[in-house]
């Protein structure tokens, strides 16, 4: 380790130099005595010199206002995320401990895997899940495809295989309301008031 002489240092830039490397030392040496060597040469020359003093309130002061500036672009940036978050149209398939058909459910979400998990939560006697159709709605409503689809399924399936809560006894065909879906998002968008 090169001796350290606080005299010889003039200039600015062999102060901040200075400061500098007895940083990177404290970093490097492996016993507590050395590292009280470099903390107190730090401390000798932040005493000694202005500009480090300066120095370091200008970057303590640019770190305050940096970090304030990044928590407020990433509020915006939830916020411009939240705000232009949408539904999603599902049909779910669940089933009993043995394996067996339980209900197909037909519903709208932000995520439809964490509302899978919620109503697997909720319907006691469903044992597992699985997602069988997701649609990106886009700007139309996934709630208004959901209601189209629930009635289009009453009307094909029969009000007896209809239980509460968007679910069906039966299961339903997905391939027939896959080729559906398409038009019907065409015709809500129509529908829409402009």
């Amino acid at each position: 380790m090169k001796r350290f002489d606080i005299n010889s240092l003039n200039t600015n830039t062999q102060i901040i130099n200075a400061m500098d490397e007895q940083y990177n030392l404290l970093q490097q040496v492996t016993t507590t005595a050395k590292r009280k060597t470099c903390f107190g040469h730090m401390c000798a020359l932040y005493e000694r010199f202005p500009i480090l003093r300066d120095l370091w309130i200008y970057v303590k002061d640019a770190y305050h206002y940096t970090k304030s500036f990044i928590r407020r672009i990433i509020i915006e940036a939830h916020q411009i995320v939240t705000d232009r978050s949408h539904e999603y149209f599902y049909i779910m398939r669940f089933y009993k401990r043995d394996g067996s058909h339980l209900f197909d459910k037909v519903g709208s979400a932000q995520n439809p895997k964490r509302r899978l998990q919620q109503h697997l939560d909720y319907y006691g006697n469903a044992y597992s899940a699985d997602i069988l159709l997701c649609v990106d709605t886009g700007e139309i409503t996934a709630s208004s495809l959901e209601d189209k689809v629930r009635s289009y399924f009453i009307r094909k399936y029969g009000q007896d295989n209809f239980i509460s809560k968007d679910r069906f006894k039966c299961k339903v065909d997905i391939a027939d309301i896959k080729s559906k879906i398409p038009s019907c998002l065409e015709r809500l968008r129509a529908a829409e008031i402009i």
